[in-house]
């Protein structure tokens, strides 16, 4: 192990002297130079790639906030179009696999 020893959940930097350690705190956050994929310290243990935000704005804009509730598929009515209720059936699906609503 040598300077790794003792040094489980440290956050580790390189330096002409060698490598330095900080102990992680909770909440603590850093990101990958090669990637910018974020990781944060959580619950003694650091988490990849999760974000935490009330909602995603680009230019100005909200695209993405929390979870809405369910929404359910598509039944009766005095004309059945199957595409269309089949394209609606998929619209939803996709929107439970990526959480934007819920199940």
């Amino acid at each position: 192990m040598g300077d790794w020893e003792g040094q489980a959940n440290a956050f580790a930097i390189w330096t002409e002297g060698g490598w330095r350690f900080v102990q992680a705190f909770e909440g603590m956050q850093a990101s990958e130079m090669l990637t910018g994929c974020p990781w944060r310290f959580t619950a003694g243990q650091w988490v990849r790639g999760e974000l935490c935000a009330e909602a995603i704005l680009v230019d100005g804009k909200k695209v993405l906030g929390g979870q809405l509730p369910a929404i359910s598929a598509p039944s009766g009515g005095a004309t059945i179009d199957v595409e269309c209720r089949a394209q609606l059936t998929a619209v939803i699906a996709a929107l439970r696999t990526h959480g934007l609503i819920a199940s």
